[in-house]
């Protein structure tokens, strides 16, 4: 069995911990937006809170099970970057408008899933 380089590590390692500093912004958000007066998805960013959240449970789920050493941590990958990307269209196109501002979850989910492929598509050539 190969053993996943440093690189790799860390990058798992960086995936999990961001993602937990993303969900233990939004969810209390979430539960704050809940329980006030306001209606339930009037606000305009409430898609966009409830698309990070959604991310960050992805890579959250995608990291752990990189470090634990599943065998599908590459699809795992793919999966959460395609899933970001057609929610950040769904996104766009239910506010009725496209903001730079919605494909920061999608670069970042692609950057992730770039460096995995690197970093990982070298261990199995060694």
């Amino acid at each position: 069995m190969n053993k996943p380089s440093v690189g790799a590590t860390i990058l798992w390692w960086l995936e999990t911990i961001v993602s937990i500093r993303v969900l233990l912004f939004t969810v209390p958000v979430m539960i704050n937006r809940q329980m006030s007066a306001a209606q339930p998805g009037s606000g305009g960013e409430d898609g966009f809170i409830v698309m990070i959240t959604v991310a960050a449970a992805l890579y959250l789920f995608t990291g752990l099970a990189s470090i634990l050493g599943h065998k599908l941590r590459q699809l795992f990958h793919y999966l959460a970057a395609g899933v970001v990307l057609v929610m950040t269209v769904g996104l766009a196109m239910k506010s009725g408008g496209f903001q730079a501002g919605y494909l920061v979850p999608s670069v970042i989910a692609i950057v992730f899933t770039a460096l995995a492929f690197v970093l990982t598509k070298n261990v199995q050539t060694q």
